[in-house]
């Protein structure tokens, strides 16, 4: 017998939806195959991720960015798109078990258009990412660097951005 399969793709997070087919799942009343899960919640702007609210923020949203690496720390990564930059943290996201520790961290050299899938997080000053998953796509083209204004209204809007 041929069950039907179930696709469930929530927006920023898990849905009620998602969140019961899982459990379900996890309890057996749901035959192993009947179901494909896709919750990597589509390519988000950064700015779109940056301008969410604290609150929200610390509910840590589920997240997907494309971007490309604008500065690389060893344990951490500047992604920039069109729209505006953030800082994604590796060390956070291993140390609250975000990223599993089996993963390997693929060599990302500056200049790369990358793929992130993780959870947003308030950060110390501004949002930040904590990568579940890092996809090198190939090379990229640096964004078009901002003007920068001096006026105290846009202290941290432009945080892990490129300036000139």
């Amino acid at each position: 017998m041929m069950l039907p399969r179930i696709h469930a793709r929530p927006r920023l997070g898990a849905t009620v939806g998602g969140r019961l087919l899982r459990t379900l799942l996890l309890l057996g009343m749901v035959p192993r195959g009947a179901v494909a899960l896709d919750d990597s919640p589509p390519v988000a702007p950064i700015a779109e991720i940056r301008a969410l609210a604290t609150a929200d923020l610390a509910r840590h949203p589920e997240v997907r960015i494309r971007g490309v690496v604008t500065r690389t720390r060893q344990s951490s990564l500047f992604v920039q798109d069109a729209s505006a930059g953030i800082y994604v943290n590796i060390a956070r996201a291993l140390i609250r078990g975000v990223m599993p520790r089996d993963v390997a961290r693929p060599d990302v050299p500056l200049g790369s258009e990358i793929e992130i899938i993780g959870v947003a997080d308030p950060g110390g000053f501004s949002p930040i990412i904590l990568p579940r998953t890092l996809t090198v796509v190939g090379p990229g083209n640096p964004p078009e660097p901002r003007p920068f204004d001096p006026t105290p209204s846009s202290r941290g809007c432009t945080t892990a951005s490129s300036l000139r």
